[in-house]
């Protein structure tokens, strides 16, 4: 972690590539999370490379294999397509097709790519122009559930090591010796990671402009042209409710953020896509803004966050302070049980995403259309004699029943959408637990590996055991800042590892979903995997952009919580 105050305001700063670098570090958020947290931001390429030795179906598999996987783990590139079907009884229901475009399983155990070769399936960056219906699937799907839920536990073992160093009231768990043989190619390290997106402020007006969106004003907010944006991201395996909580939904595949918004003076020059060629920046930022989850049940606001000036926030030197919610990952400013999280009262600026396949009931909206079309039907045969009055009572029965459905339709998406949302009991201090991965004195050690060995001079550790010690003898952990440098890398894409300390990664730009799509259901305790940004350029950089953009103008800071 480092450590510096802001410069004085009147201090501008070249935004270098190296004073980029140098201003993520310092500004990077200190998240104090609930203390029974069990997901924390994980290392996107471990996501990505995590692979399975188990063919998904029994006709796939050789003589020498491992037995068929039912639940259809491993990180693939795969695609959805919910079919209308005739259930047993005679009803109609949805079923979920899913085709695997690439990554695992395979025969020789190749992970996805981080790569773009058009020609390659298993490359990621060949995915950069799907929509939220093609998907990364790790977790797979549970076994008899006909794709309505995906499987957070897989989700906690596979990243358990980096939740037990996090909270050693964790286990962790070796999932090496699963039956489908799971391993990832990059491994999960025991500190969190953010992905630090620098941007013009500027481009975020422009790129809705050039899609056709209407989320910005037509004629742009020329405010932003004068801003420096540094969006740090968060990869949460799950979103998974605290016990007690009505919604929203578990999911596997969480992005939140965290905005940064510094004042800037641009210079008039622009390259292709608009950008100023130079470009300075002074401290501190104006406003930060924190995301606070993305519903897909919610057609009129999907996205929520909360705007708040610099002066609001508890810092410690640069780092502007805010707090967890368990389980959801939602930004607060103070630890306050019992935050109403309601965007009812307070919805975003935006005129809302549709981002497909996730609608809670099938049909919903035509639910009214065939019970009014019943019961018409049902007074006409009732009127013919008295088998018609039989047949037509049937019929105004059925009618009632949709009504039924369509209401119990509507109250399940008010649930998603009023869900109190307390920050439980947190942490003393700013990352982890007391006891947590970077607690200790400064002469131990981090514990040993899986392998029994540990990384240092320190005593080697049984498989299991949590990471508990560090020289550095801290309880916090820093998170590891990766900077994506749209600044000066637009154009560009980086490998792993990225041999600078600025980068574009492949997969920065994918534009899939990051979990498992689900059947559509009204039973449905399952949400489909959320995207880091869509075919329109539109990111939690570009909400939270919004949200500043609808303060500028005497809209809302956001939602109502603190």
């Amino acid at each position: 972690m480092t450590w510096r105050d802001p410069r004085p305001a009147n201090e501008r700063v070249d935004a270098t590539r190296e004073n980029l670098v140098e201003l993520a570090a310092n500004y990077s958020p200190m998240l104090r999370y609930a203390a029974d947290e069990r997901f924390f931001p994980v290392l996107a390429e471990s996501w990505l490379s995590h692979t399975s030795a188990a063919p998904w179906d029994a006709a796939d598999a050789e003589e020498d294999d491992l037995p068929a996987d039912l639940f259809r783990r491993g990180t693939a590139v795969c695609r959805s397509n919910a079919v209308d079907v005739t259930l047993p009884d005679g009803t109609m229901g949805s079923r979920l097709d899913v085709t695997k475009l690439g990554g695992a399983p395979n025969a020789g155990e190749r992970p996805i790519q981080l790569g773009d070769d058009r020609r390659d399936p298993d490359a990621i960056g060949a995915y950069d122009t799907v929509d939220a219906d093609t998907f990364l699937d790790l977790a797979g799907w549970r076994p008899g559930a006909d794709r309505k839920r995906g499987d957070d536990e897989y989700l906690a073992a596979v990243f358990s090591e980096l939740s037990s160093a996090m909270n050693p009231s964790l286990p962790w768990d070796l999932v090496e010796g699963l039956p489908n043989q799971p391993h990832l190619w990059v491994p999960q390290p025991v500190n969190p990671t953010t992905y630090c997106e620098v941007e013009w402020g500027g481009m975020y007006p422009r790129w809705s402009a050039a899609a056709g969106n209407t989320d910005f004003p037509a004629d742009g907010v020329p405010a932003l042209d004068d801003v420096l944006v540094l969006t740090y991201y968060y990869l949460y395996p799950a979103r998974v409710p605290a016990a007690g909580e009505t919604g929203p939904r578990t999911l596997e595949g969480q992005w939140e953020a965290i905005s940064l918004f510094f004042p800037a003076q641009p210079g008039t020059a622009r390259d292709a896509d608009g950008r100023p060629t130079e470009l300075t920046f002074s401290e501190p930022p104006t406003a930060v803004v924190g995301s606070r989850g993305l519903e897909r049940s919610m057609t009129g606001a999907p996205h929520v966050n909360r705007q708040w000036t610099w002066g609001e926030l508890e810092r410690l030197h640069c780092h502007p302070v805010l707090y967890v919610s368990s389980g959801t990952h939602r930004h607060f400013s103070v630890p306050v049980a019992g935050t109403p999280w309601d965007p009812a009262t307070n919805p975003p600026g935006s005129t809302g995403i549709n981002y497909g396949g996730g609608g809670e009931f099938p049909g919903m909206e035509m639910l009214l259309v065939y019970a009014a079309a019943l019961a018409t039907l049902g007074v006409f045969v009732a009127a013919t004699g008295p088998v018609g009055w039989v047949i037509g009572a049937i019929l105004v029965a059925l009618a009632l029943l949709l009504v039924l459905l369509w209401l119990i339709s509507l109250i399940w998406e008010a649930v998603n959408q009023a869900s109190g949302d307390p920050v439980p009991a947190w942490s003393d201090n700013d990352q982890a637990p007391g006891d947590g991965a970077q607690a200790g004195t400064a002469e131990e050690e981090p514990a040993g590996g899986p392998t029994g060995t540990g990384p240092g001079p320190g005593p080697a550790e049984p498989p299991g055991t949590p990471n508990a010690g560090s020289p550095s003898g801290r309880n916090t952990v820093s998170f590891d800042v990766r900077l994506v440098d749209l600044l000066h890398e637009a154009d560009t894409r980086t490998g792993f590892p990225a041999n600078r300390p600025w980068e574009h990664p492949y997969w920065w730009d994918y534009t899939g979903s990051w979990g498992v799509n689900v059947t559509p259901a009204v039973d449905n305790d399952w949400e489909s995997g959320t995207q880091r940004v869509d075919t329109d350029h539109r990111s939690w950089g570009y909400w939270n952009a919004l949200r500043v953009a609808t303060v500028l103008a005497g809209g809302s800071t956001g939602d109502a919580g603190a």
